[in-house]
C-alpha cells in the first residue's frame, strides 16, 4: 500500500471508450466485480456521469459480521474516456468515504486501465488499512481488471464475428454473467486444499426442444424476472475450466420431461481440486 491508496495497472485489449462504457453503467459493476462483494445495483442499467449517485446491494464480508448492506456511492471525477471515480459510504454517511478510481490511457495494445482504492477520505481508515484489507483489496482489484478484460473481449468477439447489436447486446448480458461464476469458481477452487471437494445442484442447458426453449428464455424475460438467471449454461464445463476433475455426476428431473420450464433439468455431482 502506498500511502493512502492501492492500484494496479493492466492493458486490455480494446479501445478506452469501450471499456469506459462498461465502468459507466453502474448496472454492470457485479459483472467485473472481483473482491465478490458486490451483489446488485438498483436498476439493471445505471448511466453513470458527474455527481451522479447510485446505490448497490452487497454482500455480507467478515468486517460486516457476515451481514449484507447498501451503500450509497457519488460520482466525483468524471472525464470522457479517461476518467471515472466515485465514493462509496453507507448507513448515511456515518461508515466508508473510500474512492473506487479508474483512469484510462490509450496504448498501441488497447487502453492501460488503473484501478484505484483510495481511503485518504475513510472515516475508518486506520481500521481498514491496520490489517489485512490492503492485501485482500489488491487482489480484488487485479481480479477486476481480469473480468473487465474478459468482457469487453467476449462483445468485441461477438461484433466482429457479424451479429445484430441487438443480438449482440443480449449475448454480452449472458457473458457477463459467465464471466461472473467462472470468477466464483476459481475462487473456490483457490480457497479449497489439494482434495478438497466442491459438490454442486444445478440446472443445465438442455438438448433439443428444450435447449431451444432456454436459449429463448434466456434472450427475452427470464433473466430479467429472476435476477439475471440464464438457463442455456453448460455447469460442468465450467467446473472443469475452473481447474476441478468431476468424480460423481447425473442428471436428474425436477418436474416431468414433458414439463414446458426451461429448468426442469439439473446436474447433481460431486468435483474435486487435484
Amino acid at each position: 500500500m502506498d500511502g493512502n491508496t492501492v492500484s494496479v495497472e493492466r492493458v486490455i485489449k480494446a479501445t478506452p471508450d469501450k471499456v469506459f462504457a462498461l465502468l459507466t453503467d453502474a448496472g454492470k459493476h457485479a459483472s467485473f466485480d472481483g473482491s465478490e462483494s458486490v451483489n446488485h445495483a438498483s436498476q439493471q442499467s445505471v448511466p453513470l456521469s458527474m455527481g451522479s449517485k447510485f446505490g448497490m446491494a452487497m454482500r455480507g464480508r467478515k468486517e460486516t459480521l457476515f451481514l449484507p448492506y447498501r451503500t450509497t456511492n457519488t460520482v466525483i471525477e468524471y472525464e470522457p474516456d479517461r476518467r471515472i471515480a466515485w465514493k462509496t459510504t453507507a448507513l448515511g454517511g456515518l461508515f466508508g468515504g473510500r474512492i473506487w478510481r479508474y483512469e484510462l490511457s490509450p496504448t498501441e495494445e488497447g487502453t492501460l486501465v488503473r484501478e484505484t482504492w483510495d481511503v485518504s477520505q475513510d472515516k475508518q481508515k486506520s481500521m481498514i488499512t491496520s490489517g489485512s484489507m490492503p492485501k485482500l483489496t489488491e487482489q480484488g482489484i487485479r481480479a477486476t481488471l481480469e473480468r473487465i478484460a474478459e468482457l469487453v473481449d467476449r462483445r468485441r468477439g461477438i461484433l466482429e464475428a457479424g451479429a445484430d447489436p441487438r443480438l449482440a447486446t443480449t449475448l454480452h448480458k449472458a457473458g457477463e454473467e459467465a464471466v461472473r461464476a467462472a470468477g466464483v469458481l476459481r475462487r473456490l477452487y483457490s480457497l479449497l486444499r489439494p482434495g478438497g471437494q466442491l459438490r454442486y445442484l444445478e440446472h443445465v442447458a438442455s438438448a433439443g426442444a428444450r435447449g431451444r426453449l432456454q436459449r429463448f428464455a434466456d434472450a427475452t424475460l427470464w433473466p430479467r424476472l429472476l435476477g439475471n438467471c440464464h438457463t442455456h449454461r453448460d455447469t460442468e464445463r465450467a467446473i472443469l475450466d475452473a481447474g476441478f476433475e468431476v468424480d460423481t455426476s447425473r442428471r436428474e428431473w425436477t418436474l416431468p420431461v414433458w414439463a414446458p420450464l426451461p429448468v426442469s433439468e439439473l446436474v447433481l455431482g460431486r468435483a474435486r481440486r487435484p
